[in-house]
């Protein structure tokens, strides 16, 4: 028979076997954790990249549900469309931004979806007929251990909590009938400018005449 002496010590090994594994998963489930967190917001990076992208191509037909690009949209885009519908155009792009990121984002999730989808996007002129789109997104996510990762990691003025995701992608789009109006318009003011400049200079040369003439 063993001794108590060995039963106290297979006891032992029992016991402190027992407090190694269950810490040993608790480190497991961490890192698995962490790991879930990166392919989010590797996902959403991708993800908004792509909207990005698609955007950019019909931002000026201003669509909200994603549809194909019919004859009726593109002969009914007006020529200043920018200047006089900029902000319906925005908020058009931002609910298609949306439209199409929610089916995409629940698809090929590792996270619980914990709402809050935020969709922006911020158009900037960087020439004629050129312009810049910015998409800023948004989401939020139910991750195992957040809560602790926040606690230990919340330290800095620009930390943001781990279970909000953002991804920012930006992309240049060229609108060619744009660009053909706005340098018609161009032409036409640098005509009428021109025009003006040279009546303005024949009226300075005819009172230097006059000066010179009556000796001033």
């Amino acid at each position: 028979m063993p001794s108590s002496k060995a039963k106290s010590e297979k006891g032992a090994i029992v016991l402190e076997s027992t407090y190694v594994i269950f810490f040993a998963i608790i480190v497991l489930c961490f890192f698995l954790s962490y790991g879930f967190i990166l392919y989010q917001k590797a996902m959403l990076h991708i993800m908004t990249n792509e909207v990005a992208e698609e955007i950019t191509q019909s931002y000026k037909f201003g669509q909200e549900d994603g549809d194909l690009v019919t004859q009726d949209m593109v002969t009914g885009l007006g020529r200043y469309r920018y200047v006089k519908n900029g902000g319906q155009l925005q908020s058009s792009n931002q609910s298609l931004g949306t439209t199409m990121l929610n089916p995409r984002l629940s698809g090929g999730s590792l996270a619980i979806d914990n709402g809050s989808l935020s969709v922006k996007v911020e158009p900037e002129t960087s020439d004629l007929g050129r312009m810049h789109y910015t998409l800023t997104v948004t989401k939020h996510y139910k991750f195992l251990f957040d809560d602790f990762m926040n606690r230990v990691l919340s330290s800095g003025d620009n930390y943001k909590p781990i279970n909000q995701v953002e991804a920012v992608s930006i992309v240049e789009g060229m609108d060619a009938s744009f660009y053909i109006n706005a340098s018609k318009v161009g032409k036409w003011l640098m005509a009428k400018t021109k025009n003006t400049f040279g009546i303005v200079d024949s009226a300075i040369s005819s009172l230097n005449n006059m000066a010179s003439i009556l000796g001033l």
